[in-house]
């Protein structure tokens, strides 16, 4: 009929909506693409620079907070992890934690494979003397003449990444005395200078010589320290490429060879850098 309102079913049918066809949908999906690829490096970068920081902080609070722990507890913390593998408690070590050529955990290879024919850490049998240095710092009463040194051995067998060591050893009750130790000989020019390097830590303790002939002994900072749960809420774990690698702060201790009493020389990464080294890192990616 003319002029007649169109009909309630005309109305109220709802538009025809027409979707992608499957070039604009591959259009879009390359779009997409080549944006990922784009912010993909830019993702990678951030998060080199985030792990170069972190590790340089990591190693600040954990000098920090070993200190704060001298401060308030009036002695220094015991049972760190020795770094060294072991079978039983008590028992003589066996070499470097994960130091075997079918080892798939322990510590990272930066801190065990040989650079100019040397590893960074390797095992040294203190003398009575410097034995008698080490009780001086870290030393608990014992209830006899002589003053507990607890380390804990790792066990092989356990390759998560960041476990303490669980085989107690006291290192002055008769047992053995070996200890992991940085090697100043190993990469002594290195390519890298932000690279591990048993030299620069050497000489970054010693910037003026080691004249007193001191060694640095090694141990790492695990859930089974004493000062977790007083100073440190929990010891914090540091990322390295292989999952399976001890990823605890490492410590460093000025042992003498005069029997006058330890003190601590600060900390190293879980790969061997120094604080230094990390901003070095950090400082180096940022400008690419």
């Amino acid at each position: 009929m003319p002029g007649a309102s169109p009909s309630l079913a005309a109305r109220t049918t709802p538009p025809v909506r027409r979707g992608l066809t499957l070039i604009e949908l591959t259009v879009v999906v390359a779009i997409l693409a080549i944006l990922a690829g784009l912010l993909a490096p830019r993702l990678a970068f951030m998060r080199t620079m985030s792990l170069h920081a972190s590790a340089g902080t990591s190693i600040q609070e954990v000098s920090q907070n070993l200190l704060s722990f001298h401060a308030t507890q009036a002695r220094w913390p015991h049972r760190f992890d020795s770094l060294l593998a072991s079978t039983s408690i008590g028992g003589t070590p066996t070499a470097l934690y994960g130091a075997g050529s079918g080892a798939k955990g322990g510590l990272d290879t930066s801190l065990t494979a040989a650079t100019s024919g040397q590893s960074l850490l390797t095992t040294a049998a203190l003398t009575s003397d410097q034995l008698k240095s080490l009780v001086g710092l870290l030393g608990q009463p014992n209830g006899n003449s002589k003053a507990k040194l607890e380390l804990m051995d790792h066990d092989e067998t356990n390759i998560k990444p960041g476990n303490s060591g669980v085989f107690a050893r006291d290192l002055n009750s008769g047992a053995s005395t070996m200890v992991a130790v940085v090697n100043q000989a190993h990469n002594p020019n290195p390519v890298d200078p932000n690279s591990a390097s048993g030299d620069i830590i050497y000489k970054t303790v010693f910037p003026e010589g080691n004249n007193n002939n001191e060694v640095l002994v090694a141990i790492g900072v695990g859930p089974l320290c004493s000062a977790v749960s007083k100073t440190i809420v929990t010891p914090p774990s540091l990322y390295l490429r292989d999952a399976t690698r001890y990823n605890r702060v490492i410590v460093l201790i000025r042992v003498r060879p005069d029997g006058v009493q330890a003190s601590l020389a600060g900390a190293i990464s879980a790969d061997g850098r120094t604080l230094d080294q990390c901003q070095g890192n950090y400082r180096v990616t940022a400008e690419r």
